[in-house]
């Protein structure tokens, strides 16, 4: 399962589940994972070996990482990550 969670103090330890898909590929097999960003919005793709680049969630909001009133970095990380076996549930 391909899974982008969203967390924060008010989220679960684990996250809020913002798109998830189950992976197609063989097990064991390497995948390719991305983040774009334009401005204050993420794209979140993943790739197969030998596929092209396909998005998981578009346009994330990510005007959680300033704050508004002073627009300055608030502490808030986005990060890639593969976990064998994980259940995000």
């Amino acid at each position: 399962m391909l899974v982008v969670a969203v967390r924060s103090g008010a989220d679960p330890q684990d996250g809020r589940i913002a798109a998830a898909t189950p992976y197609a590929g063989a097990p064991g097999a390497a995948i390719r994972l991305r983040v774009t960003a334009r401005g204050a919005e993420y794209d979140f793709s993943y790739a197969l070996p030998g596929e092209d680049w396909r998005v998981l969630l578009a346009h994330a909001d990510g005007t959680v990482l300033a704050s508004e009133r002073t627009n300055l970095f608030t502490g808030t990380l986005i990060g890639v990550y593969a976990a064998r076996d994980a259940d995000p549930q």
